[in-house]
């Protein structure tokens, strides 16, 4: 499917407001329509994408506030469609890259490269420690459920919930986001988790969270590294 239209727009926009080095795509949301028709044989699919996922990478020289930018762009297109951003400094995404850090090395190896303006070029990556990366994971995962059962027992059912989707976010993308908005990560989760839309579907989870949703997520997650260990 072509989006140059759409990636054109939104790349005019984010240009608008911070200049960039690098856009990403990271992920697309789809949704497939199908009619069904005594007149059509076979049914007719269309496939339309309504939610894109995209890593902006900026110079330190723009001394911005990442997650201003972040929010300014998404609410900018909400009315047309959606959009969720992930804003960071384009000086430690090479330094990640030299690394092996999995989300730097991904991204540079797999994800769709919308926008470059030149001026930087992205680093040579080494190769991602997969060891290391599993023993981060298991661990991460391991302190989540803890930290999750000892914050509801506490009653702090939103810090929970906060707590799980941050656990699955680091230990998948090896970041740290800065919200602690509910219905936010959700979202952002779905980066890693195609599932994620059919499990959480609706909104206004920050008011009502699901917190068992959460724990049986990660506790699915858990399970598959703590059984090779």
């Amino acid at each position: 499917m072509n989006f140059s239209d759409t990636f054109n727009e939104i790349i005019d926009f984010i240009n608008q407001t911070v200049k960039t080095e690098k856009i990403f795509v990271l992920a697309t949301t789809q949704v497939e329509i199908q009619t069904q028709s005594i007149f059509i044989k076979p049914s007719r699919k269309k496939i339309s994408g309504n939610h894109f996922y995209l890593l902006l990478l900026i110079s330190k020289e723009k001394h911005c506030d990442y997650w201003e930018v972040q929010n300014q762009i998404e609410s900018f297109f909400q009315e047309v469609f959606s959009v969720t951003i992930i804003a960071m400094e384009m000086e430690v995404f090479n330094e990640w890259l030299k690394e092996g850090h999995p989300f730097a090395v991904q991204t540079k190896s797999k994800a769709l490269l919308i926008y470059d303006n030149g001026r930087i070029s992205l680093a040579g990556h080494s190769a991602i420690n997969e060891k290391r990366h599993f023993q981060y994971r298991i661990e991460l995962y391991q302190m989540g459920i803890e930290k999750i059962k000892s914050l509801c027992d506490e009653g702090k059912v939103h810090d929970a919930a906060v707590e799980g989707l941050m656990t699955i976010l680091k230990a998948n993308l090896g970041i740290e986001l800065q919200t602690k908005n509910i219905d936010k990560l959700i979202d952002y989760s779905a980066i890693v988790i195609n599932e994620m839309p059919s499990i959480f579907h609706g909104s206004n989870y920050d008011e009502n969270p699901p917190i068992e949703k959460i724990d049986a997520l990660l506790c699915s997650l858990y399970v598959p590294y703590k059984t090779l260990t």
